[in-house]
């Protein structure tokens, strides 16, 4: 399962918005990740699945990001979280979770 704590700008003592999140696996196979910033000239205007046929055009006017891919990106870029330059956060692929009010806003 993995676990991720998103805090934002309201709840931190700089205003900052902060991401944590740790990708477990109970295969015990790590897959390194990198850190990248996504600068929305460099960002493709299209999104091919790698294994899947999934396909989606993206907007023309991206936003700087940072996320967080399988540095490998042999199953597709996995960008497991990440903040974008309007200070929104996201976390993805959770499995599991033990909190009644986030399962009721799910």
């Amino acid at each position: 399962a993995c676990t991720t704590i998103l805090v934002g700008k309201k709840a931190s003592y700089d205003g900052s918005t902060m991401i944590a999140r740790t990708e477990d696996s109970q295969s015990g196979v790590f897959t390194p990740k990198e850190v990248p910033s996504n600068n929305p000239e460099d960002q493709p205007r299209h999104y091919q699945s790698v294994l899947t046929k999934f396909s989606i055009d993206l907007p023309d006017s991206p936003l700087r990001y940072t996320s967080v891919p399988d540095a490998l990106g042999k199953d597709g870029i996995w960008g497991g979280a990440g903040i974008n330059s309007a200070n929104v956060a996201m976390s993805a692929t959770e499995t599991i979770t033990t909190n009644a009010r986030v399962l009721g806003a799910d």
